[in-house]
């Protein structure tokens, strides 16, 4: 018996589509969770991963549509399956951030300290069972540079302040109090490409002034 020439592209989008719908699932299932604080951070990153899911979907069905080369095809077929291994892990790296790892009135307090210090980028809280205190930026390059987004993708990158900051602390440091002074330790980092590096303020004022006080102090210590 022959086999048909297009078998195996259908066996790879039989696959692809499996796994589309498996990540879907897990999608859901989050969405379905309640977040620490309902902080709008971990629904932003699971609209990216969807909107990456959404695009890839229709990849695959552009893939079936009849009047394209078998090249664009397999093409199509491939970008899906690329896309696919992307939400996957961007989904794992929110791993930790529901409330079965990280107490719920523990973000509120944090999101604040970024909104009081003027920090408004996108930001996701997780909690991992290491020693690990980490502020991961994320930019908008890891989901820009689809071809053809999806319109739920295109929504979902509009709708974060980039850099997307991660914070992650270990799970067990939120039942000691001083360990959050290392959380804040990391929001310094978010804070640091706020610094102005011009010192010519300094130099014309601040400058002038030192100098004089300290003229005047060794002036005053100098014995006659």
């Amino acid at each position: 018996m022959a086999i048909s020439v297009d078998t195996p592209l259908k066996r790879a989008r039989l696959t692809v589509a499996f796994s589309l719908t498996r990540i879907k699932n897990q999608v859901s299932e989050l969405r379905s969770q309640q977040f620490p604080g309902d902080h709008p951070g971990p629904v932003k990153w699971l609209n990216l991963v969807s909107g990456l899911l959404d695009t890839a979907t229709e990849y695959l069905d552009a893939s079936k549509k009849t009047g394209i080369a078998e090249i664009a095809r397999i093409g199509l077929t491939r970008d899906a399956a690329q896309l696919a291994t992307h939400a996957y892990r961007y989904l794992t790296a929110m791993q930790g951030a529901g409330t079965e790892d990280l107490p719920y009135s523990i973000v509120p307090p944090l999101q604040r300290w970024f909104e009081q210090l003027g920090v408004t980028n996108s930001t996701l809280f997780r909690a991992e069972l290491v020693p690990n205190y980490e502020l991961r930026k994320f930019d908008p390059k890891l989901f820009a540079w689809v071809r053809n987004p999806s319109s739920s993708l295109k929504r979902a990158i509009n709708q974060v302040e980039w850099p997307f900051l991660r914070v992650t602390a270990p799970a067990k440091a939120f039942s000691i109090i001083p360990h959050l002074a290392i959380v804040a330790h990391e929001i310094g980092h978010a804070l640091f490409e706020k610094v102005s590096w011009n010192i010519d303020p300094f130099l014309q004022h601040e400058y002038p002034a030192l100098i004089s006080r300290i003229a005047t102090r060794l002036s005053a210590s100098t014995p006659p």
